[in-house]
């Protein structure tokens, strides 16, 4: 989020005032003191950048389309995905993860938005990375 703030020089006061997400919050998430953020202020976050949101999470910024898919809407597809080519259920990748079925559950049908910790830790379980759960395509 550094980087791309730098590259339009910008204060984290205009990138909240572009992403309507306080200002005490970005600076909590660039510190790293916020391993809770929510994918809905990561797609807030990454609209006012106009980056896709992946970016914000990956190691490359990649420019947001003007048509651009919303994370939110590929993670619940992108998740069942990677979940059933390792041939796991809900509740194995539960117990992988230690993320509840419940929340996997609510993830897949996208009825939930999940925190950045929870994704980390079903990726990992999953044996890919936040970035690929969120990346459209």
């Amino acid at each position: 989020m550094r980087e791309a703030r730098a590259r339009s020089n910008w204060s984290t006061r205009v990138l909240s005032q572009q992403s309507q997400v306080d200002r005490r919050t970005i600076q909590r998430i660039q510190d790293g003191s916020f391993p809770g953020v929510s994918l809905g202020t990561l797609e807030a976050l990454a609209t006012g950048l106009g980056v896709q949101t992946s970016s914000l999470v990956g190691p490359h910024l990649a420019p947001r389309q003007s048509a651009a898919v919303l994370a939110a809407e590929v993670l619940p597809a992108n998740l069942v995905c990677v979940r059933l080519g390792h041939g796991l259920s809900q509740e194995e990748l539960a117990a992988a993860s230690g993320v509840p079925r419940s929340v996997i559950a609510a993830i897949e049908t996208g009825t939930r938005n999940p925190a950045l910790n929870t994704l980390a830790r079903l990726a990992g379980a999953l044996g890919t990375t936040v970035e690929q759960l969120l990346t459209g395509g």
